[in-house]
């Protein structure tokens, strides 16, 4: 210890504002320590200084001991910024966002300087610019790449061929500056919605090979499949990289990558339960494993990006009921930055191989218009974003490019209270921005504005209008709650307008799936206005919920099918020309507290005249609807077939 201090004093580094830190290991012949040293609280970037040791103690030799020299000044000159704009102009390369104040040692100098990670040729390069003079004082590389096997974009469309791993930087496994790949060894998953899911064991299946690459053969629906590793990373390096280098934003840190455990999802959240967010793909029950498809991971990896440019966005509750839209969007958006890097329409085709799904997870070719297409869940409302931006994606006078642009400025301003309204108008004015500095022209311009308008999102207020629209579908959900608690909205309400002739209104309940799932169906109506909901959080959980407090009658139904009547007999008796409004609610019939329980139903309404139905010219109804005949009906006190209990309140 005494010699090496000695040491110390000889190379000049004895002072009061010097700090050392050291790593010592043994060997047969004495000991080795690494030595690397900071000034004023700034490390010394470049090697470490060696020592060699005896046994006895006696330093016997040293590397890299010459005499170190404190810059005259620790302030630095120049910015960040300025260094930054200086090494990307040098690498014709996007500016890095951040920079750390390191001194820089060469020879027998040491200079003040910005060290800088630069994105270029496919590698990460660490470069230190000089913090006076803008010099640059030298560059390493601090990445490598190595070949592999890949389905780019998926094995639905594409055979296995020879690609570039980027970006790699310890070892023989798949680890990055983005991202690093895992194969899940052991788990505890309960497939239950809002079911346990921890991995509790991981380590590195995937393996370099003796010439440093990964070509690895797919290994298809088995729970040891190295490939769905390298799979996995090279798509979420493409990401990755492409939003670093074009917007200058990433995730501040290494994602971990999950694959190879069974369940047939794939999400973003934190698999491993160690504080920090990830990546995870699943495989299905029968054997599809989602890590082989890249829009499964552009679109998980989306959701991270939507978490660093607007926090988290997935539900809030207001006077309608449970709103979904933030969620919604979450979802539309995480689907356009696949449709932005895998330009079409089909969302994860290679599992429509499943019986699980059609043509693909997601088919977001044709139009989905709000608010007809809400379905109080986050995926498929989504879809009325997600088929907006696949018009802009497909539009030659927008395209990706513009796209993406205009969608990452565009989030950059959202939150959880963001709205359907809000969503689209941000996306105009960002697109107005650019109209103004002349980035796009009006026709640009114009283009982006009416795919918007066309979706209906600007006007969009979560109320389906069941006059001009034949049927909604919506997906429930039964918490197993009790009390105030009981009965979960869900995130839309219908109107229907009578027409001034009518004698009769329906709303038809179809196809309801709770009644298996020890869950019953609430309809809330009321004239005149929408029902009222009291927005609350659920106690314990912190979960947004509604309580609807103004209404006029309520009805319960536990049976797959029913239907209220409104008529001048029923109570409440119906009143020709008014506008009625309803909402809907699932009610807990036994589960046990979160033993969570999905559901779904169509509503449908009509209104007759005479034993005729109101049939509007612009509802959505085929041929074989028309009434081709008379139909007697006889309408009784009975104001709802199949009805366990009717209750009334008056709001």
């Amino acid at each position: 210890m005494n010699t090496l201090f000695l040491w110390l004093s000889t190379a000049g580094a004895v002072e009061a504002d010097w700090s050392f830190e050291r790593t010592r290991f043994s060997w047969i012949g004495g000991q080795v320590t690494h030595i690397r040293s900071s000034y004023g609280n700034l490390p010394i970037d470049g090697p470490p200084a060696v020592v060699f040791e005896d046994t006895a103690g006696s330093v016997v030799n040293t590397i890299g001991a010459t005499p170190i020299h404190a810059p005259a000044s620790l302030q630095p000159s120049i910015s960040v910024h300025q260094a930054a704009t200086i090494a990307a102009e040098h690498w014709y390369a996007q500016a890095p966002a951040k920079g750390t104040l390191v001194l820089h040692q060469n020879a027998d100098t040491t200079r003040l300087a910005w060290r800088l990670r630069i994105e270029a040729m496919g590698q990460i390069w660490t470069t230190w610019i000089d913090a006076h003079s803008g010099e640059t004082l030298g560059t390493e590389a601090d990445s490598w790449s190595a070949q592999a096997w890949v389905y780019d974009p998926n094995p639905a469309v594409a055979e296995l061929t020879p690609a570039e791993l980027l970006g790699l930087t310890e070892g023989p496994n798949l680890q990055g500056h983005f991202a690093f790949a895992t194969d899940c060894i052991e788990w505890r998953i309960d497939p239950k919605p809002y079911g346990e899911r921890v991995c509790l064991d991981w380590n590195h299946a995937a393996k370099a090979t003796g010439d440093g690459n990964f070509f690895i053969e797919p290994n298809h629906g088995d729970l040891y499949d190295p490939f769905a590793e390298v799979q996995a990373y090279f798509h979420t390096d493409r990401i990755a990289r492409w939003l670093s280098n074009r917007f200058g934003i990433s995730l501040g840190y290494s994602l971990q990558i999950f694959t190879n455990f069974p369940l047939t999802n794939a999400f973003f959240g934190d698999f491993d339960d160690d504080g920090d967010r990830d990546i995870s793909f699943g495989i299905s029950d029968d054997g599809y494993n989602l890590a082989y498809d890249s829009d499964v991971v552009y679109h998980e990896f989306g959701h991270g990006i939507v978490r660093k440019l607007a926090g988290s966005m997935w539900m809030q509750a207001d006077t309608l009921g449970i709103d979904w839209t933030p969620g919604a969007l979450n979802e539309g958006v995480a689907d356009t930055f696949a449709m932005i890097l895998n330009p079409d329409p089909l969302l994860a085709e290679s599992l429509g191989a499943s019986d699980k799904w059609d043509l693909a997870i997601r088919n977001l070719e044709h139009a989905r218009l709000c608010p007809d297409d809400l379905r109080s869940q986050v995926h498929r409302s989504g879809e009325i974003w997600g088929s907006m931006a696949w018009n802009l994606v497909s539009d030659p006078r927008i395209g990706q490019d513009l796209t993406a642009d205009l969608l990452v400025a565009t989030i950059a301003g959202w939150g959880n209270g963001t709205n359907w309204p809000d969503a689209g108008w941000s996306l105009i004015e960002t697109a107005e921005i650019l109209l103004n500095d002349q980035l796009i022209d009006e026709d640009t311009f114009s283009a982006v504005s009416d795919h918007v308008a066309n979706s209906g999102i600007l006007d969009c207020e979560r109320i389906v209008d069941l006059k001009h629209t034949e049927s909604s579908l919506q997906y429930l959900m039964n918490l197993g709650l009790m009390d105030q608690y009981e009965r979960i909205p869900a995130g839309v309400q219908f109107q229907y307008q009578t027409p001034p002739e009518s004698n009769e209104f329906q709303i038809n309940i179809e196809d309801f799936s709770g009644v298996d799932a020890q869950t019953g169906l609430a309809v809330y109506l009321r004239a005149g206005n929408p029902v009222e909901h009291e927005a609350m959080r659920i106690e314990g959980l912190g979960l947004h919920h509604a309580v609807p407090v103004a209404f006029d009658a309520v009805f319960e139904i536990d049976e797959s099918a029913a239907t209220i009547v409104l008529n001048e007999e029923s109570d409440p008796p119906l009143v020709p020309g008014e506008r009625y409004y309803w909402s809907i609610a699932t009610i807990n019939r036994g589960r046990s507290p979160m033993d969570v329980a999905y559901s779904k139903v169509t509503i449908q309404a009509n209104a007759f005249m005479g034993g005729f139905a109101s049939l509007e010219p612009n509802k959505s109804v085929g041929c074989t609807n028309l009434p081709t005949h008379r139909t007697h009906r006889f309408f009784w006190p009975i104001v709802i077939a199949l009805m366990v209990g009717i209750r009334r309140k008056l709001g």
